[in-house]
């Protein structure tokens, strides 16, 4: 689910908690997406990353490699494999990082909108997700300064295989 207007829900908490009560809704994941650009000695390569909930168990990828993302942890990510292999990195590997964090159109370099981080791969992660990097979106939301943050919500539901199930679930969701 995304907002109507904008490219990020400011406080995403009150959605959730309607989206909680539909029924046949398991549960609900808030992600941060972000611009951002990576850098491994001379590999380059642009890439969203998105910052996940690391608590609950539920992930939009499936690690093949390596360890999960740590909840408490600032500094970790996890890659996919073939984004891993165009910046030449395995699992304990430092990557430079740079994440746009202007939340409106304005000179990034006026008021420091790029974050730059120093990270370590802990995990590779691959099907869906091969091109893709994930951290701890409390870590992206609290640098972004807007801690309820989240460009997508995803909504779990008690039977995934069901399209009667999904399409009842989005019904709902548009009417909240």
């Amino acid at each position: 689910m995304r907002p109507r207007r904008g490219g990020r829900f400011r406080d995403a908490e009150p959605v959730m908690e309607r989206l909680r009560t539909i029924a046949g809704v398991t549960a609900v994941q808030p992600v941060l997406l972000l611009p951002a650009a990576l850098r491994n000695g001379p590999h380059f390569s642009l890439a969203q990353i998105a910052g996940v909930e690391a608590r609950d168990g539920r992930r939009p990828y499936e690690i093949v490699e390596g360890q999960d993302l740590d909840p408490g942890e600032e500094k970790g990510v996890v890659v996919g494999t073939r984004l891993a292999q165009t910046l030449g990195v395995s699992i304990g590997d430092d990557i430079d990082l740079d994440v746009l964090l202007a939340t409106r159109p304005r000179l990034v370099l006026d008021d420091q909108g790029v974050g730059n981080y120093t990270v370590r791969v802990r995990g590779l992660v691959g099907f869906n997700a091969v091109d893709q990097l994930f951290a701890n979106r409390g870590f992206l939301a609290a640098e972004l300064g807007d801690d309820g943050a989240a460009s997508a919500l995803i909504v779990h539901s008690k039977d995934p295989s069901s399209l009667p199930l999904a399409r009842s679930i989005a019904s709902a969701a548009e009417a909240a």
